[in-house]
């Protein structure tokens, strides 16, 4: 009876302690990226990567003050399919004072886009890997870090575009 009133225990006292630590994990920014081909053009196209920030939560933007958080980065990972064409897309973010750095920071909230163009150098299919790390914070302003590691599958386009004028 009694080591199975300790088993119990355990078994309840894990539980909680498991069930605490998922808690403390949970994401409140949500990543999906994909593939978009060009309409211009069938050797183009962009990888997006779409996030969806919960609502009394933000994400802080790319480019902060030394001091600051460094924000978004998104590293793509370099392929002999493709080649990226110019710098990352990112939307204009919002200003918001923050009690913890005692400052403005730029921050993102709601649903936001980055657009990363890539030239395509195979009419195969293929997986692009991507490396998303983000900082966001709540109305607590407690600050957590996380990294995602992202695959997308580039599927070209076949066929030829024809302009009209």
């Amino acid at each position: 009876m009694k080591k199975s009133f300790h088993i119990f225990l355990f078994t309840l006292c894990s539980s909680l302690f498991v069930k605490s630590q998922v808690k403390a994990s949970d994401k409140h920014v949500f990543w999906k990226t994909y593939y978009e081909p060009s309409k211009e053009n069938l050797n183009e196209g962009s990888i997006v990567f779409e996030a969806v920030v919960d609502s009394g939560f933000q994400m802080f933007a790319r480019n902060q003050m030394p001091q600051l958080p460094v924000g978004i980065e998104i590293a793509i990972k370099k392929s002999k399919d493709f080649e990226l064409k110019g710098e990352l897309i990112a939307p204009l973010p919002a200003i918001s004072f923050s009690h913890t750095y005692k400052m403005p920071v730029a921050v993102y909230k709601g649903k936001v886009q980055f657009r990363q163009k890539i030239v395509l150098k195979t009419k195969k299919e293929f997986v692009l890997n991507a490396t998303v790390e983000n900082e966001e914070t709540s109305n607590t302003e407690k600050v957590v870090f996380y990294k995602n590691d992202v695959v997308v599958s580039v599927r070209p386009q076949k066929g030829v575009r024809l302009k009209f004028l």
